[in-house]
């Protein structure tokens, strides 16, 4: 009787550091693409000891980055230059259980958050120009366009018993993602020390016919663009048989 007391006791103890681990699980965890895709939304849920503080991260592969400097000219943009990011991740979601003073320094524990983001990145100008500048605008257009954001007390606690907590928090992925493996990241802070960190992955795919589309776009160009020819023909010939009926 002894022994069997002792080894449950022994099991119960053995158990208790796998229970405590937090846990991780994004929904869906494959995104499809198709033709009627409109961006999709990523549940992230899981449980935590009811002492953390919980700081989430949805990143994309990092990959370089081109674009066009323009700037204004009288009533109009004109593009005066080039800028070239060496790795940047396509996209970059933060959503925290604290508020923003916390969470900033929380992020920076880590090295995570925009200003690790900024030290993390080399720019080239053609011409030269102010980096910081082009970053911080490069930043408002990614925030306004869905791919970038940090939302401080988005993530939502409830209560499971007298040491868990199971938690919640939702990321909107905008229709304009590119394919590829993302990373879901999960840290644990007891106020600015780490406690621990749990990883998933989600992978975004293109389906049907968008996946057929990009096959054929990237392995044989040429026929692409003839049939993208014939359909932009075909296209302008039926609205013309329609106006003429109009």
């Amino acid at each position: 009787m002894i022994c069997r007391v002792g080894a449950g006791v022994l099991s119960m103890l053995l158990a208790l550091p796998c229970a405590a681990e937090p846990s991780l699980q994004v929904s869906p965890s494959r995104v499809e693409v198709d033709l009627f895709f409109r961006g999709a939304g990523l549940v992230a849920t899981g449980t935590v000891r009811r002492d953390c503080q919980i700081v989430l991260k949805l990143e994309g592969e990092r990959r370089p980055a081109a674009y066009r400097r323009k700037d204004k000219r009288g009533l109009l943009w004109v593009s005066t230059g080039s800028v070239v990011f060496d790795a940047l991740p396509g996209l970059y979601m933060i959503a925290a259980s604290s508020d923003s003073t916390d969470l900033v320094r929380q992020l920076e524990a880590v090295g995570e958050g925009f200003g690790a983001l900024r030290r993390s990145v080399s720019i080239e100008q053609a011409p030269p120009g102010d980096d910081g500048f082009v970053f911080d605008e490069f930043l408002r257009l990614k925030t306004l366009q869905g791919f970038y954001a940090v939302r401080p007390g988005s993530v939502a606690f409830s209560d499971r018993d007298g040491v868990f907590a199971e938690f919640r928090a939702e990321f909107r992925v905008p229709p304009a993602v590119r394919p590829g493996t993302y990373r879901a990241t999960l840290y644990c802070f007891n106020g600015y020390t780490l406690i621990s960190k749990t990883v998933q992955s989600i992978s975004v795919e293109k389906t049907g016919l968008v996946r057929v589309l990009s096959d054929v776009a990237f392995q044989h160009g040429g026929l692409y663009g003839i049939v993208s020819v014939l359909v932009a023909l075909a296209a302008g010939l039926v609205v013309g048989m329609i106006f003429r009926k109009l």
